[in-house]
This record gives C-alpha cells, structure tokens and sequence, in this order.
C-alpha cells in the first residue's frame, strides 16, 4: 500500500479544484460526518475522471479517506468558528434533553419554532381482510426524546431558520424597493433582470440589519426560559470581529 507522502503527491497530480471541497464545506456547518465528506470525494474523483478506475491505488476508498481527513483538518483551521458555534449548540441540545425539554425559539422575523424529535417504537398489528390474516409494523412515537436527533439536528435547523429568515426579510425590502417579481428556493433569489441590482442591495441590507442582532445571545436567553431555574446553559462561543453592516459593501457576498 502506498504512504501517505506518496498518496499525496497522487492527489496533487490528479488535481484537487473547488469542486473537491464545495460539497464537503457546504455540510460541515450541518453536522455532516466525515463518512460523507469521504463520499463527496469519491463522486467528485468519479465525476472528473475519464478512465474507468479514477486512482491508480489499489485501494480507492482509502485513498478518499485520506483527501476526506485533510480537508476535514483545514476546515478545522479556516472555519473554527463555525466548530466552535457547532459544538455549542450540541452542548445547549444536550441539556435540553437531560431536562426533557424541547428546544424553542423564535426567528428575527417573529417565526416560534420548537425541536422535539422523539423515539419511536414498533407496534405488529394482526388483522384480517377476508379469509387472510395480514400482519402491519406501524411506528408509534413515544414519550422519550430522542437525544441523538436533537444534537445533531440543532445548529442545522437553526441556520436553516435564519436562512428562511433572511430571504423574508429580503422580499420585504425589495418590495419596498417597487421590485414584485420574485423566485426563491432556499437561500437562492432571482428576480427580473431589471430588478437584479435593486434585489442585490435589498439582500445585503437585510442581512446587515439581521445579524448587527446578537442572535445567538437572543436564543440563549429564550431557551433559558423553558429550563428549570436552577439550570443555565455554557457561555456563548467567542465572536469574530466581521462587522455585519460590511457586507453591504460585499461584491460576492451574495452572489
């Protein structure tokens, strides 16, 4: 088997591009494993190659590993921020559980949203259609949360709130603006192409004012509030000191 030096050099000859990490760092800030980020490697190595076997190793798999861990590291180093705001969450959904409480909070735009997977259980039933006995699972939701869920589904569903969050907040001004056409999917907005620059301020003014809130200091004190008195949750994550009005002046910030 080849070393890591070797299977290194490997990658570099075959050629890492942006394609090769977008995915993987697209699903970081989501709670993706580093099973996936592997995957995304393999199907981008498919995609890119023309011979049938895309690496000349022995064993592929090992060698999407290998290229999955390194970009898994330097996320670590380029986005630790990010990590540090992921593991918070997971420390806040944890206590939450410990409580039996469900996680609540509510948007920048009033939006009341609550988090509460709980554990299911399998339940046979027999019956009979005719002269035929036939036999059902059907799965039944208990009164246990699920722990695992609400680790890791926190920080993705939250981000996904403020990204709901945003695109109503950018609709509103843009409308303020005069502009009434609009395709959204997501966090991806479209417009006429003579509304396009009215649209292109409209979402950097709606995300200066959204985030010059401390959001994640609103959360805190809200689930707080649904907590035993006695119980508090860990200090919020050190901020940068990204001013969010800048994005105004941000070619790329949407783009």
């Amino acid at each position: 088997e080849q070393d890591a030096s070797e299977m290194g050099r490997m990658w570099l000859e075959f050629g890492v591009d942006r394609s090769a990490t977008k995915r993987i760092v697209m699903t970081r800030v989501y709670n993706a494993q580093l099973f996936s980020a592997m995957q995304y490697v393999r199907e981008w190595g498919e995609e890119k190659s023309n011979e049938e076997k895309f690496l000349p190793v022995d064993n592929d798999q090992r060698a999407c590993l290998y290229l999955a861990r390194k970009i898994w590291e330097a996320l670590d180093l380029v986005i630790s921020g990010a990590q540090a705001a992921m593991d918070w969450f997971g420390k806040v959904a944890d206590i939450c559980v410990k409580n039996e409480v469900p996680v609540r909070w509510t948007t920048p735009v009033g939006y009341p949203v609550r988090q509460d997977y709980r554990r299911y259980r399998m339940r046979n039933i027999k019956t009979r259609i005719g002269d035929t006995i036939r036999q059902h699972k059907l799965r039944e939701e208990t009164d246990r949360i699920d722990r695992r869920k609400m680790l890791n589904g926190l920080a993705p569903n939250w981000v996904h709130s403020m990204d709901a969050s945003l695109m109503f907040l950018t609709i509103l001004e843009a409308k303020r603006q005069g502009v009434t056409d609009f395709a959204v999917v997501h966090d991806s907005f479209a417009t006429r192409a003579a509304d396009a620059a009215t649209l292109h301020a409209s979402i950097r003014d709606a995300a200066a004012t959204m985030f010059s809130r401390d959001l994640l200091a609103e959360f805190k004190r809200e689930v707080e509030a649904y907590l035993p008195p006695e119980v508090s949750l860990p200090e919020l994550p050190a901020y940068g000191d990204l001013d969010p009005a800048a994005v105004r002046d941000s070619l790329y910030f949407f783009n």
